[in-house]
């Protein structure tokens, strides 16, 4: 089942993914990233991307080659940083 959101439950987004282990993941792919993006393709990550937030209900979901992540919810723009250090 899909996860709808209202306003208010916009900011509860992130702590629901960091429980269900998405940015442990994110994370990971990240890593995996920079040491085959020489080999790889990076189509592949952002499927594995979107299987992550596939039981959401995002309108919007951007990935870029250096994971920043764009995600529209209610009209609202958040982006996560994916580092190998960090998430911001």
């Amino acid at each position: 089942m899909k996860k709808t959101f209202s306003f208010d439950k916009a900011k509860l987004f992130f702590k629901d993914i960091d429980k269900s282990k998405i940015l442990d993941r994110l994370h990971y792919l990240k890593c995996r990233w920079e040491d085959e993006k020489e080999y790889e393709d990076f189509e592949d990550y952002k499927k594995e991307v979107i299987k992550l937030f596939s039981n959401y209900d995002l309108k919007q979901l951007k990935i870029k080659k250096n994971f920043e992540i764009e995600i529209f919810i209610n009209n609202m723009l958040f982006v996560l940083k994916i580092g190998k250090t960090s998430i911001k």
